[in-house]
């Protein structure tokens, strides 16, 4: 996504195309500020949502026309989509957590006030199971990530990456086994690794 539109490239990004099929203009509908993160249908890559602000815009033709489908009260953070059941989607806001079945028709409350005022960096839903939502954040020098159960009303464990420097994580997946991974930065020189991990020790500041 970009100031003006969408663009898609069907090779792997060695060419893209431009959302808008009437040409260079901003696509009808699309959000003038920033809008990020872009997701994508997997079952139908014609259907595309993005955030701008606290609302939430829905293209279903490739990015060339876009729509409100939700304005939320406060503080829009972060969109997830679900991999294996892409009706299902879920807001961050720092009111607490939304839930859609319908592809944003409708949206229920989970879990008010969670998270609040916390800086989300990224959410992301279980590879197979829609009812399962990882959120990663950083909060001033420390990260954590958080695992939500099958109904979004509890934890499944909420777990502290952070040592006596800086420490940011800035994106959170997940693979078919439910592993999470994180990636991030730090200056910690205490930060915890394990056996045969990638530069286990910082340089410090």
């Amino acid at each position: 996504a970009t100031a003006v539109g969408t663009y898609k490239s069907s090779d792997g990004g060695a060419t893209w195309t431009y959302s808008n099929h009437d040409g260079p203009e901003p696509a009808t509908g699309f959000p003038s500020g920033v809008a990020r993160p872009i997701l994508v249908d997997p079952g139908d890559t014609d259907v595309l949502y993005v955030r701008s602000g606290n609302v939430l815009f829905k293209s279903t033709d490739a990015g060339g026309n876009w729509g409100v489908i939700k304005t939320f009260d406060y503080g829009l953070k972060y969109i997830a989509l679900a991999p294996s059941n892409p009706l299902v989607l879920y807001a961050f806001t720092l009111n607490g957590v939304y839930r859609s079945a319908d592809a944003g028709e409708t949206w229920t409350t989970k879990l008010e006030g969670f998270l609040l005022y916390q800086n989300i960096l990224t959410l992301v839903v279980h590879p197979t199971d829609p009812d399962i939502l990882y959120g990663g954040l950083s909060n001033n020098s420390d990260a954590f990530v958080t695992k939500l159960n099958s109904t979004a009303t509890a934890y499944v464990y909420s777990t502290f990456l952070g040592g006596a420097g800086a420490d940011v994580g800035n994106a959170v997946a997940t693979d078919s086994a439910g592993n999470a991974y994180v990636t991030g930065y730090t200056n910690a020189v205490e930060f915890p690794t394990t056996t045969g991990s990638y530069a286990p020790l910082s340089a410090g500041t």
